[in-house]
This record gives structure tokens, sequence and C-alpha cells, in this order.
């Protein structure tokens, strides 16, 4: 539980840092900013981060999509760990 908890806390740490830290930085200069996409490049290089160190691959290849009879027209995405 120690474990999951740290987890959660160091994820969140280094969303808020990467992520709403940017969001400040561009907000506080909008002249010479980072801007929209700056921000947005930086939440998802935040995420992407914590996945690889996480070892989390998600593949999203036409390939691996899977259409289970049970789906009704959905498609349903697999997730695999690398550890």
């Amino acid at each position: 539980m120690i474990n999951k908890l740290g987890a959660e806390a160091f994820g969140t740490f280094w969303l808020v840092l990467g992520g709403c830290g940017s969001a400040v930085l561009a907000a506080a200069f909008p002249d010479v900013g980072i801007g929209l996409m700056g921000v947005a490049l930086a939440f998802g290089l935040t995420v992407l981060t914590v996945a690889y160190r996480a070892g989390i691959s998600i593949r999203l290849y036409p390939s691996d999509w899977r259409w289970p009879a049970s789906s009704r027209g959905r498609i349903s995405f697999h997730t695999s760990s690398h550890r």
C-alpha cells in the first residue's frame, strides 16, 4: 500500500510540475511563452515519461485492434507491459 501511495504522489508531483508548471509559464509570459501548443506538448511528454518509466506500452496499431463478437462494433485496446 505504501508503494502505491508513493507512486501516486510521485506521478501527481510530476504531472503538476511538468504540465501545470508549463501552463503557468505560458500565462505569465504570453509574448515569449510557450503558448497553447507548448502546454499541450508538455502535458503529453509528462505523461509519456511516466508511462515509459513505469514500463507501460500501449499498442495503438490497427493490427493490434480486436473486434470481439460481444463488442457491438466498439474497438477494444489492449495494453502490454515490458517488465
